[in-house]
């Protein structure tokens, strides 16, 4: 949004919202916290812009409502809305108090034995309550896991492949984050037909995925 949304703009639009508190402001969208008076708890929500595509959300969103796993965010509500008239869509989100894990990295937190292998229980969880229903999730990575209490839950499902749905990323795409991505991401520009010349380590890899 430009300009970006405002506190008043967004009560205005979230009446049933209070204290309102804008984390994330850019071209994707907006992601505020609240507390909701409806569900009586505090909840983020992510406002996405026009341009966004919808039937991406709305199959995350589908496929989240059926899974019931403590290591995933839940879903409390999603519709569209518009603003500035233009329509757009959103989702409200439990609010998962807590760090992620680049910030723990960061600030050189001690992970013992035994925390690590709840860690390792958690995101496995997940991954597998993801798989049963035929979702990759494409993009783990320490931001997006986030630190609560004693358990760590996987967080943004925006660019997940549905195994069982439309074809919503072009054919060869890579997705994910350099320096996260599997390897078998690498595959379809390294089989490209345009020759690749350089010597194959990562700084030369990413600098030719960069190359669309």
């Amino acid at each position: 949004f430009n300009p970006p949304l405002s506190t008043d703009e967004l009560q205005n639009l979230f009446p049933n919202e209070k204290n309102i508190e804008i984390i994330k402001s850019g071209g994707e969208g907006t992601v505020f916290k609240s507390f909701n008076n409806t569900f009586n708890n505090e909840l983020a929500t992510k406002i996405y812009s026009a341009n966004h595509k919808i039937q991406r959300t709305k199959l995350e969103v589908e496929k989240l409502n059926k899974i019931s796993c403590k290591y995933l965010v839940s879903i409390y509500d999603h519709n569209e809305l518009t603003i500035r008239n233009e329509k757009c869509y959103y989702i409200k989100i439990e609010f998962i108090d807590g760090p992620d894990l680049r910030t723990l990295l960061n600030q050189n937190f001690i992970f013992s034995e035994e925390k690590v292998k709840k860690m390792i229980f958690c995101l496995s969880s997940a991954i597998k309550s993801l798989w049963e229903q035929s979702i990759v999730h494409c993009d783990i990575k320490p931001s997006n896991i986030i630190k609560n209490n004693e358990d760590y839950i996987l967080i943004d499902l925006g660019i997940a492949k549905h195994l069982d749905g439309p074809k919503l990323t072009t054919v060869g795409k890579v997705m994910g984050t350099e320096g996260y991505l599997a390897p078998e991401q690498l595959i379809y520009k390294l089989l490209n037909p345009i020759p690749y010349k350089r010597p194959l380590n990562l700084e030369n890899i990413l600098e030719y995925l960069r190359e669309d």
